[in-house]
């Protein structure tokens, strides 16, 4: 991932560990839920424009638990050929705890900070899928309705202490479509591709994608 602008510069790396449950009850209820262990390496260059350092660079560090559910009830839609097509009003909620490690450079130091945070949501969901493939339309919007971060400590790094400044990310909202398809090639062997766009109310934008080969053994 990478973000710029005229003053800061920010390339990073993520990892993350996923796991996934899926539940449908018989009264065409689905309960969808993925816990996502994260870490962030991310690479920061700012330069500061109330003191004339230049600019300043260090290596953050984040590692995130999140927790993603999604309860969804499923419509059956006439079906186009050979594929069985539903759409899927959805109900969301998010769940996240993050802690990111000091950050320092040669004149200046950032504390570190823990986080929690709720987002919740709605969206829909349409779905079309046959013996050989499957394809996913998803739109969803989440707004952050509680976050537990309000103030970062920011100072010079040979001072004692930190200078407390608030932190503007809660009670935003934000965007997501996404476009996914899974193609069986044999009883084994499948291959998942998805691409993504996400939007917020702070101005934040970007689109993501991936490739996936999975062997079912």
């Amino acid at each position: 991932m990478s973000n710029r602008d005229d003053a800061n510069n920010d390339n990073g790396r993520m990892y993350a560990l996923t796991g996934y449950a899926n539940k449908t009850f018989s009264n065409d209820v689905e309960f969808q839920t993925m816990l996502t262990a994260g870490l962030t390496s991310t690479s920061r260059t700012f330069t500061p424009t109330t003191i004339q350092v230049g600019a300043q660079s260090y290596r953050d560090r984040t590692y995130s638990l999140v927790s993603s559910n999604a309860l969804k009830y499923r419509m059956p839609m006439t079906a186009l050929g050979d594929y069985q097509v539903s759409f899927k009003p959805m109900l969301l909620a998010d769940f996240a705890a993050t802690y990111t490690r000091e950050g320092r450079t040669d004149f200046m130091k950032r504390e570190s900070t823990k986080d929690y945070s709720v987002d919740l949501g709605a969206g829909m969901e349409f779905v079309a899928q046959s013996d050989r493939s499957a394809w996913v339309a998803q739109v969803a919007m989440r707004h952050n309705v509680w976050n537990d971060l309000d103030a970062v400590g920011i100072n010079l790094a040979n001072a004692s202490g930190y200078i407390k400044y608030d932190v503007d990310q809660k009670n935003t909202t934000e965007l997501n479509v996404n476009l996914s398809t899974i193609q069986r090639v044999t009883d084994s062997l499948n291959v998942e591709a998805s691409v993504g766009a996400t939007s917020n109310t702070n101005g934040a934008k970007s689109v993501n994608g991936n490739v996936r080969v999975r062997y079912l053994f």
